[in-house]
């Protein structure tokens, strides 16, 4: 959730106002374009103490990498406990290192994601390989 909520891969989304509304004193009328960005919503320091710090163990109140309300992606659940899952399993069977060469730089403006992430990958040998039938 972190890291969705620091990087997340869509950092807008256009929406059409339901009804006249005003925010900050500009007036938005009825059916006019706003682009809502998801990436300053995710680092509002009213809600995240210290956003642009990555902290796993960040407790969490709503973000918007999934969506909201009505606009809500249905299988985010279902994402996240995938992502769970093999995120646990991977680590319980290898020791994932990552390069000392800092974050990776993230390309894209709509689509973001990191070109490149170099990671070493050890399998731990305590672990048997029941899993594909071998013991």
């Amino acid at each position: 959730k972190e890291s969705l909520r620091l990087e997340p891969p869509l950092h807008s989304v256009l929406r059409f106002a339901a009804r006249e509304l005003e925010i900050d004193g500009h007036i938005i009328k009825r059916k006019r374009p706003v682009l809502l960005v998801i990436a300053s919503a995710n680092r509002d320091e009213a809600l995240f103490p210290d956003p642009d710090r990555f902290d796993p163990e960040r407790s969490f109140r709503q973000t918007m990498q999934f969506g909201v309300g009505s606009h809500a992606c249905p299988g985010s659940y279902l994402a996240e406990r995938e992502f769970t899952l093999l995120f646990t399993a991977l680590r319980a069977r290898f020791l994932i290192e990552c390069a000392d060469a800092g974050p990776p730089d993230i390309a894209g403006h709509v689509f973001r994601r990191a070109p490149s992430l170099p990671v070493t990958v050890t399998k731990l040998d305590n672990q048997s390989d029941s899993t594909r039938g071998e013991n």
